[in-house]
C-alpha cells in the first residue's frame, strides 16, 4: 500500500513539473520562457529540436569578385548542445547582450551580440502547441 501511495505522489509531482514547463491550456509567455531557457541548461536541452538547424554566414569575395555573404548550413547534435554552457553563462563569459528581435504568435527570434563589435548570433524559436522551442541557430559574426 505504501508503494502505491509513493508511486501516486511521484506521478503527481511529475505532472506538476511538466505543467510548470508548459500548460497545454495556456500559451507560454515568450519572455518567461526565454529567461528560463537562457539560464537553465537542462530546460534548454528539453526545449531544443534536434538535430538543431544551424547557419554560419561566411563573408568574402566570390569567384567573380563580388562581395557576397554565403550561408554554410550544418546541424548541431544534442550531445554538442549539451556540452556547451548555458546561454546566460556564455553571455556573461563573453560580455554579450540579448535583445528580442521579434515575437509573433508562432515564432520568435533573439539576437545575442556584443556592442560595437561584429559578434552577432540569432536564436530562432517556434511555438508548437503552447510551448516554445529553439529550432535554429544563426551566426552572422565576422
Amino acid at each position: 500500500m505504501s508503494r502505491l501511495f509513493a508511486l501516486a505522489i511521484l506521478w503527481a509531482h511529475s505532472a506538476l513539473v511538466m505543467a510548470s514547463d508548459c500548460n497545454a491550456r495556456t500559451p507560454e509567455a515568450f519572455p518567461d520562457f526565454f529567461s528560463r531557457f537562457a539560464a537553465d541548461k537542462g530546460f534548454s536541452v528539453k526545449r531544443a529540436i534536434f538535430p538543431l538547424q544551424a547557419v554560419k554566414w561566411e563573408f568574402g569575395v566570390d569567384a567573380n569578385g563580388k562581395d557576397e555573404p554565403a550561408p554554410v548550413r550544418f546541424r548541431i547534435s544534442k550531445a554538442q548542445f549539451e556540452s556547451a554552457p548555458s546561454l546566460s553563462n556564455h553571455m556573461r563569459e563573453n560580455g554579450l547582450t540579448s535583445r528580442t528581435k521579434s515575437v509573433g504568435s508562432k515564432s520568435a527570434a533573439v539576437d545575442v551580440f556584443k556592442e560595437d563589435t561584429d559578434w552577432l548570433t540569432t536564436h530562432h524559436f517556434v511555438r508548437r502547441g503552447n510551448c516554445w522551442f529553439l529550432y535554429k541557430y544563426e551566426d552572422s559574426s565576422l
